[in-house]
């Protein structure tokens, strides 16, 4: 005896906006880590490890993180030495804010149409902004373009010294933040825009002040 399930087109409409509510909680996340780039340099056979994030940093001695912001205000402008926020990291943290913003425009506009019928123009719009923020979660990957990963940068000339960048923690959620984005615009192309009733319905109070709902799942 074989079963089958059946699943209807809001079945597909709900798991669009359960993995776009994904990549929004994993976009923030990762915007908020302190550890998106794990920085491991070797000088003279000894390593040292650092852990930066878009707009904050590890201390691994210490075991806390820190604001950027805070490192920069504290910097004196006259001291020579690296720049603690290059265009590039500007860049990653600005795409980082981005990627949040429209992962929640495109979170909003797919819960809509489960209590209020809408158009397939906001529909389109809702796969669009899925696309937007994969784009913008992918470019917070420019921070790897820092000077902390340049071996020019960060050693001295005809010294042993070598500079490796790899994704922490951070990052991780950022390749996830992705995936789910991209799982949640591919969803929201397969389904037919949702122009029919929507799956509630609220009537508003009866005579006695009741309210009634009518509608629910539909089922096939």
């Amino acid at each position: 005896m074989a079963f089958r399930v059946t699943l209807d087109d809001w079945a597909f409409r709900i798991l669009a906006w359960v993995f776009s509510f994904a990549g929004l909680v994993l976009s923030c996340l990762s915007a908020e880590s302190c550890r998106f780039v794990r920085v491991t340099t070797l000088r003279n056979n000894v390593v040292g490890v650092n852990l930066v994030g878009l707009f904050s940093t590890y201390s691994v001695n210490i075991g806390q993180c820190f604001s950027l912001r805070l490192q920069l205000d504290a910097q004196d402008p006259t001291a020579p030495g690296r720049e603690i926020i290059t265009g590039s990291h500007r860049a990653a943290m600005a795409f980082g804010v981005l990627a949040c913003l429209a992962g929640a425009a495109a979170m909003f506009l797919l819960l809509v149409p489960v209590f209020k019928r809408t158009s397939r123009g906001l529909w389109t719009l809702a796969g669009g902004l899925c696309g937007t923020a994969l784009v913008f979660q992918g470019l917070t990957f420019l921070i790897f373009n820092d000077d902390r990963c340049k071996k020019q940068e960060v050693c001295q000339v005809g010294a042993g010294c070598s500079v490796l960048c790899a994704v922490d923690k951070g990052g991780e959620f950022a390749i996830t933040a992705m995936v789910m984005y991209l799982f949640a615009g591919l969803l929201v192309r397969r389904t037919p825009a949702p122009t029919d009733d929507p799956l509630f319905v609220i009537d508003s109070a009866d005579d006695d002040g009741r309210g009634e709902r009518k509608g629910g799942p539909k089922t096939t």
